[in-house]
């Protein structure tokens, strides 16, 4: 019993340390989730909710389960739990540590000229405009009332879509247009 007191002792210093290192981090906020779905449960929200601060939260209400457990000494349990909390330590002293690389590292851009737009645009026009005829034969062919409802349901959000389309492809031709007049391509 000594022992798990002794340990407990080890992780609840590590986890105020990690809390310290938290608080001193102008990081506090992760734009995507960081890690393994099967170490953190707050992996599961969406990404504009989570803050480091969440993963400490579960950290420390895992370490409360862990004295729970330990207390009621099943064995088997704080083994788990143990090594789940010492593996999700871990990976917050780590996310904390590679925080400044993060912003360091270089961003790849990728810029598009406005004629790959353009072509981009076309091609999803022509999908669009398949996927449109593809509905229209599958209308011809329907039998059922609700297989028909269905799918004029489908050319109805299509001919949105190729109209939304429509509209960007003029708008950039319109662009490029005035962009050829003013000698920028």
């Amino acid at each position: 019993m000594k022992n798990a007191e002794y340990l407990l002792h080890q992780l609840e210093k590590q986890i105020a340390l990690l809390g310290q290192q938290l608080s001193q981090s102008k990081w506090k906020q992760v734009n995507e989730s960081r890690f393994d779905p099967q170490l953190f449960l707050t992996t599961h929200e969406p990404a504009h909710k989570i803050s480091l601060a969440h993963y400490l939260t579960e950290i420390e209400q895992n370490f409360d389960f862990l004295k729970e457990t330990v207390a009621t000494q099943q064995t088997e349990k704080v083994a788990y739990i143990a090594e789940k909390l010492v593996n999700q330590i871990a990976a917050l002293h780590r996310e904390l540590a590679t925080q400044q690389l993060r912003l360091e590292e270089p961003k790849a851009v990728y810029t598009e000229t406005p004629y790959q737009v353009h072509s981009r645009y076309l091609d999803y026009q022509r999908r669009l405009v398949t996927m449109r005829i593809e509905q229209e034969e599958k209308l011809q062919q329907a039998r059922a009332y609700a297989e028909k409802q269905q799918i004029q349901t489908q050319l109805a959000a299509l001919e949105n879509r190729i109209t939304r389309c429509n509209a960007a492809i003029a708008k950039l031709e319109r662009q490029l247009e005035s962009d050829i007049v003013t000698n920028r391509y």
